[in-house]
Parts: C-alpha cells; structure tokens; sequence
C-alpha cells in the first residue's frame, strides 16, 4: 500500500478466506503501521481498529481503513510494515493480509 504524507488515506477492503468472501458483521478488523515488524502495538505509527456496527458493507465483507491528513502528516517518508488482522466471533484471529506501507513526500504544505 502506498499514499502521500498530508494526504488523506481511505481504502475499502474486502475480507475473504480462502477465497470465500466473508460476512463480518461482528467482527473486528486491526489495521496497524509500525516502523519495525517487532515493534510493539503500543510503539506502532498508527492504528485503526474497526469495530462491529463500522463496516462499510458487513455481509459483503466489507470495510474501510481510512488515515485522515493531519493525522498521515506526522510520518515519515519511509517504508512501514502494516497488516490487517481480523477477530470473527469465535475469537479466531486471521491475517489476511500484511507487507509494505509506504509514505512518500509531498510538496504543498498548505492546503487553506
């Protein structure tokens, strides 16, 4: 994933495992950036949790992380490590996707 410091982040998700797409309607979904894959939760750049009742569209497996500017102006221009994670009703925690998170540099410091 990529996006420009200052800028607003949104991205809508659709959660499936093993190729199903799956209803998530009360489940809870971790999108979290940290300089260092061994960092702790508590020492991470940035985290979202989405809960149930704030999916986009929940039976379709549906949800939407989203950094708003002031808070993606604090990053650095750098590589992170992110991941989302998902907890579904049975406490089964799933990864279904992690890598990269890059932030790259912008020019307009002002925007009003």
């Amino acid at each position: 994933m990529c996006m420009v410091k200052g800028d607003t982040f949104s991205k809508t998700l659709t959660i499936n495992t093993n190729g199903s797409v799956q209803d998530i309607t009360n489940w809870t979904v971790y999108f979290t950036i940290k300089n260092n894959k061994d960092d702790t939760d508590a020492n991470a750049v940035y985290q979202q949790i989405i809960g149930p009742g704030s999916h986009t569209i929940p039976a379709s497996g549906q949800t939407t992380l989203t950094i708003a500017a002031g808070s993606s102006s604090t990053f650095q221009e750098k590589v992170y490590f992110y991941d989302i994670q998902t907890k579904n009703t049975a406490n089964e925690i799933k990864t279904p996707t992690r890598g990269k998170f890059t932030v790259s540099w912008d020019i307009t410091d002002t925007t009003s």
